[in-house]
């Protein structure tokens, strides 16, 4: 990789270490879009296309076709442009990568890149001499079959409602997410990450009208899944077991119920 010193001997990975880097390593996609696209005031120039299958993160296009991706088994960034380039990241610091993709922009035309966030990550700030380490296969392997689950559900989801709605991934909480207007309310469903709410992969449901929260703590119990309210007020399921059907079920019974308490 031109521009980018010898890589460091990369640690070995646990889940939590694999997620984090992995987190990490899809902000360089979303820098790409907020240096190089054109703004949007909803931030959709910083989110992210999964590709079913090949395990890929795509950025936004930039003009003259071009794009980063990140391989997700491999922790590995692709630039796509007049002179394409390849970066493996086990081994590099943040710093290193960011070098590397000044030195990517430049090659392919485009202003100085800057790396920027507006916003902070789940596990803080990315050190500068932060090394991404070597991918667990296992590990790769299962988050990128949920996303794969998540993308294929949504997307059914989205077709079974007609809803007018992107399926992107969002940098900041790095869920696989959807948006819809619908008359007098709105929808959001989607896959998010671990976290306090549940701490494995989890599909997810909320409604909103008039920009507040549906409370569906009066709804029926659902068959997969369950309603919360509070720190998070919607439908929620661990992803954890469930078969492909699962996820579009699960989401189908949830936004129906909102859908007949809105009506």
């Amino acid at each position: 990789a031109e521009g980018v010193p010898q890589s460091i001997t990369p640690m070995s990975m646990t889940n939590e270490t694999y997620d984090v880097a992995l987190h990490r390593a899809a902000q360089y996609l979303a820098t790409f879009g907020k240096n190089f696209c054109e703004s949007k005031e909803d931030d959709s120039h910083t989110n992210l296309e999964w590709v079913v299958g090949d395990h890929l993160l795509r950025s936004r296009e930039a003009p003259g076709g071009r794009q980063l991706i990140l391989n997700c088994e491999e922790l590995a960034l692709q630039w796509i442009g007049d002179r394409p380039l390849r970066l493996t990241l086990a081994g590099r610091t943040h710093g290193e990568v960011i070098v590397w993709m000044h030195h990517a922009a430049v090659q392919n035309g485009l202003a100085d890149y800057e790396f920027h966030l507006h916003y902070r990550l789940p596990s803080g700030p990315i050190p500068h001499d932060y090394v991404y380490p070597r991918p667990d296969a296992q590990r790769a392997e299962q988050v990128c079959s949920y996303r794969d689950n998540a993308q294929r559900s949504c997307e059914e989801i989205r077709s079974a409602f007609d809803l007018d709605t992107e399926i992107r991934v969002w940098p900041h909480h790095f869920d696989t997410g959807a948006f819809a207007k619908l008359t007098g309310y709105a929808i959001g469903y989607g896959l998010a990450v671990p976290d306090t709410v549940i701490d494995s992969y989890y599909l997810y449901v909320s409604a909103y009208r008039d920009d507040e929260s549906v409370d569906p703590s009066h709804f029926p119990p659902l068959d997969m899944g369950e309603w919360r309210s509070g720190e998070f007020t919607g439908a929620v399921c661990s992803v954890t077991d469930l078969s492909s059907q699962d996820h579009a079920r699960f989401l189908k019974e949830a936004i129906e119920q909102f859908q007949k308490a809105l009506a």
